[in-house]
């Protein structure tokens, strides 16, 4: 938790909020696009692919999720 979910500009407070779904759909494309480098480590979508590979099918239920189309990028609109 958070101890102050919150930030403040202009003496007001702007209170954060987060979608979960929309924050693993952004990584998921990410992880599509580039590799990520951390801590002498990569992480890539190939890295994501190799690990469902070996697990088994029957419990691993995210087939579809894991091709990319041109319907899966998401676009985020700002809204004022």
């Amino acid at each position: 938790m958070l101890s102050r979910p919150y930030f403040e500009l202009s003496n007001r407070k702007f209170y954060y909020m987060f979608d979960p779904p929309h924050l693993l759909k952004r990584i998921r494309n990410n992880l599509f696009k580039h590799t990520f480098h951390f801590d002498n480590k990569t992480a890539s979508w190939k890295t994501i692919l190799d690990f469902f590979k070996g697990s088994d099918p029957r419990k691993v239920r995210i087939e579809k999720h894991t091709r990319p189309v041109s319907r899966g990028s998401m676009t985020l609109v700002c809204s004022n």
